[in-house]
């Protein structure tokens, strides 16, 4: 995508170096031209807010994200034969196609809601009623929009704790449980590998790696406007389901002067920070705890397009 793909650019050959230098290595090493250019390409965005902003090129309106998925939305009639539940407990939790985080997934929670995500970073809410489907003697999940219109169904296999579960579509999408409806992993503490990637809110990115064994790496990209950005590098370990920066996190401040590419500079605001970066559910929460520069942002992951 381009704004990962801008911010794999900037970050990496102004702030970090892939062989790990220090920042204030790189401090006096020139700034090449196409590094400079394509950082120069980045167009204001705006303040970060806790809704991430979609690029023309990824922004999906609900009717195209349904038809995304062949579901047969002209059935708007509501089954009679409903069975009354408040509890869907059963199948509460965060579900991703064929068990993989960078495909469409689905929250259900315990009192009969649910949320789409798609790769390309929409999302849309709805309700959930199960009815009895005569044509297999059986009851089905069908989830409605808020429109009530029918956006999908799937079968009741009759099991208490579902893992998986098969859209009654005609190819049959598989979902995969990964994690419970409060969040990442049944005891609530995320692994480092449900970090690594690529988070986006508005003009913060945030990109977060492994560089060894046990130790990860996490550069984030603030836009200011076309010609300036801060920049903060953090180098994390993960303890009790956090990535933590204990005190040698580095914020620095980078401007391309009249906005002329070869004109590049930084100015070193600390070298001394510490944050900790959590999940909640499937949302990146950043805690500045030097500037608390991001105290009510909240990430999303930038997946693949599937």
């Amino acid at each position: 995508m381009k704004k990962a793909g801008l911010f794999a650019i900037v970050l990496s050959a102004v702030l970090l170096s892939g062989c790990g230098q220090d920042i204030n290595e790189k401090m006096d090493e020139p700034v090449s031209t196409t590094t400079a250019a394509a950082a120069s390409e980045i167009k204001y965005e705006g303040t970060a807010s806790a809704a991430a902003t979609e690029t023309e090129t990824e922004s999906v309106t609900i009717a195209e994200t349904v038809s995304e998925e062949n579901v047969d939305t002209e059935n708007t009639a509501k089954n009679e034969n409903t069975e009354k539940t408040d509890d869907y407990s059963d199948i509460a939790g965060y579900w991703f196609v064929d068990g993989e985080r960078s495909k469409s997934a689905l929250l259900f929670t315990s009192d009969g809601k649910f949320t789409a995500y798609y790769p390309s970073g929409a999302s849309f809410d709805g309700y959930i009623e199960k009815n009895f489907d005569q044509e297999s003697n059986s009851y089905a999940y069908c989830l409605y929009q808020s429109t009530e219109k029918l956006y999908n169904t799937f079968p009741d296999n009759g099991e208490k704790e579902k893992t998986d579960i098969y859209m009654s579509t005609e190819d049959g999408t598989h979902y995969v449980k990964l994690y419970g409806e409060g969040g990442i992993a049944p005891d609530g503490k995320a692994s480092a590998e449900d970090f690594l990637g690529t988070w986006d809110c508005g003009s913060a990115i945030i990109e977060i790696s492994e560089k060894s064994e046990g130790e990860y790496s996490v550069g984030i990209i603030w836009r200011s406007d076309a010609a300036s950005h801060m920049l903060w590098n953090y180098p994390v370990v993960l303890e009790d389901g956090k990535l933590i920066c204990k005190g040698n996190g580095q914020k620095v401040w980078g401007e391309f002067k009249n906005e002329d590419p070869n004109d590049y500079t930084q100015t070193v605001k600390y070298t001394d920070g510490s944050a900790e970066f959590t999940l909640d559910g499937i949302e990146l929460l950043w805690n500045d705890f030097q500037s608390h520069d991001a105290d009510s942002l909240r990430f999303t992951q930038i997946r693949s397009v599937t």
